[in-house]
């Protein structure tokens, strides 16, 4: 009956009430606060329901029961909700953290090996160019070689042609000369005309030369023949070959010179030639080699830098996607916890209900 009246009192008459006792005045303050709460008054509606349907006392604290047990039933799934969230919540957050760290170191090594194969490939990159003006250096070397090869070919035949001249100019005038004796040097075969024919043979043949020494010997050798006091002495013509025959000799000496010369020229020129074309194939193996070690590393450097890239945006999704995560997370905690003081606030509300109704 006590119940009834104050919550009848407090519904009906709250600022003119005045207590009796000191547990009156907790239960009276206690029931003023409940007012003040939606779902106080909805419990003290309910209250007075109950009381003014006569239900019994026991039947209202059954009901108050139940609606504290299944407050405390919302509250413990809630909990276990929450429970799973916060596994849920500690396990995304880690990945997400792991995977950003993952991307992140990944990024680092890629980036360590740019910087590590880049200059490598820069200097190559400069040695191919020295290669290159190298190879082609030694393409103009080879080239100049074979110039110098035909030039001294060009002079070697020439020079051949030369000795083959004086050779003939000198066997021509012998010939003449021993014709014209008939082959005896004895003073009844003696005939002046053949050295006149000699000399002009000579004569004309003196200024044909490129060597100005092999003229000057053919202008000496005219004058000679030519002679009056030769061509008077029969005696002279056996002189006359004999200086021939020592001309022949000279001209066989230097032809042969000239040969050795030439062999020696030849052989430098071939040892030249062959060092430029060993050092042209090195160079062109090199080259190639170097053109695919470029190719290598910088095929290699632009993947680094396309997967560096990706891994930085990675990290940068990922770092999106975790604080998207830590703030969700974070406003389910919040909604939790606003959750929970409401139902403990309901619960007491229930708790100091059944205290007050018993």
């Amino acid at each position: 009956m006590r119940t009834s009246v104050l919550i009848c009192l407090l519904l009906v008459l709250p600022n003119i009430f005045a207590v009796e006792s000191a547990q009156d005045a907790a239960d009276f303050a206690k029931l003023d606060a409940m007012s003040k709460t939606n779902f106080g008054k909805t419990i003290l509606d309910t209250i007075q329901l109950q009381l003014a349907s006569g239900d019994p006392v026991d039947n209202l604290i059954d009901l108050l029961r139940e609606i504290y047990n299944f407050i405390q039933g919302e509250q413990n799934e809630d909990d276990a909700y929450i429970s799973d969230i916060r596994g849920q919540c500690d396990n995304d957050v880690d990945r997400l953290r792991d995977e950003i760290t993952a991307a992140n170191d990944r990024a680092a090594d890629l980036q360590a090996e740019i910087e590590e194969k880049t200059p490598i490939r820069d200097e190559k990159v400069e040695l191919l160019a020295e290669k290159r003006e190298l190879l082609a250096d030694t393409g103009d070397r080879i080239i100049e070689l074979d110039e110098e090869k035909a030039e001294h070919d060009e002079d070697w035949s020439a020079e051949q042609q030369e000795h083959d001249r004086a050779t003939y100019v000198i066997e021509r005038a012998k010939e003449v000369i021993e014709n014209g004796f008939g082959g005896s040097f004895l003073q009844k075969n003696f005939k002046p005309q053949t050295l006149v024919q000699v000399a002009e043979h000579f004569k004309s043949n003196s200024k044909n030369f490129k060597r100005n020494s092999w003229n000057h010997v053919f202008k000496i050798l005219a004058q000679i023949t030519s002679s009056n006091n030769v061509q008077a002495d029969a005696g002279a013509v056996e002189k006359v070959l004999t200086l021939i025959d020592a001309l022949l000799e000279r001209i066989a000496e230097s032809r042969e010179i000239e040969r050795r010369e030439y062999e020696a020229w030849v052989a430098e020129y071939q040892d030249a030639r062959e060092a430029q074309v060993s050092l042209y194939h090195a160079t062109e193996a090199q080259i190639e080699n170097l053109e695919n070690e470029i190719s290598a590393l910088t095929k290699r450097i632009n993947n680094a830098t396309s997967e560096r890239d990706e891994q930085r945006e990675r990290s940068r999704q990922k770092g999106i996607e975790l604080t998207g995560r830590l703030k969700w997370c974070e406003d389910e905690a919040d909604a939790y916890a606003d959750r929970r003081d409401d139902r403990t606030q309901r619960l007491v509300i229930v708790s100091d209900t059944i205290g007050i109704v018993e």
